[in-house]
């Protein structure tokens, strides 16, 4: 049953006695009464509640923006590494081909078997977990086994 006074409205609780104890020691220590202590509670409590909503909105727009400036420079990172990749293809078929030009012909088949391991170490070097290439970059002996021919 709710009576009103003024801009107040008269409301039963029944807190339990160590809730009761709280808001005495707080109206005591605020020096204020325990009615008055609980409405600034509860005022607390619901201006807290309330604000929750607008702290996700405010993280949305925060998050959005962020997504919003980063993502082109993302964009562009994964566009230079794709360059980088595209210009390092031919320079190994360049460095092939200038290499059995200026081979001896009796070392000819130990180099195109060179090469072909390359090609498959090179694959197997692209299919590496994230565990697997931290291992490659810390010890050679490993990588070469992680490497040989998976």
């Amino acid at each position: 049953m709710a009576i009103f006074i003024s801009n107040l409205v008269y409301m039963s609780f029944r807190p339990d006695k160590d809730t009761y104890d709280k808001i005495g020691k707080l109206a005591l220590d605020n020096h204020t009464s325990k009615s008055e202590m609980l409405r600034r509670l509860v005022d607390l409590a619901l201006d807290k509640e309330l604000a929750k909503g607008s702290i996700d909105f405010i993280r949305e727009q925060i998050h959005d923006e962020i997504k919003s400036i980063c993502m082109p420079q993302f964009e562009r990172l994964a566009k230079l590494s794709a360059k980088i990749g595209y210009q390092t293809i031919p320079n190994f078929y360049l460095l092939i081909h200038i290499m059995s030009q200026l081979l001896h012909p009796d070392k000819r088949e130990v180099f195109d078997d060179m090469v072909q391991r390359s090609k498959m170490m090179s694959i197997a070097y692209l299919k590496l977990s994230e565990k697997e290439f931290a291992e490659f970059n810390q010890n050679i002996d490993k990588a070469i086994e992680l490497l040989d021919f998976k």
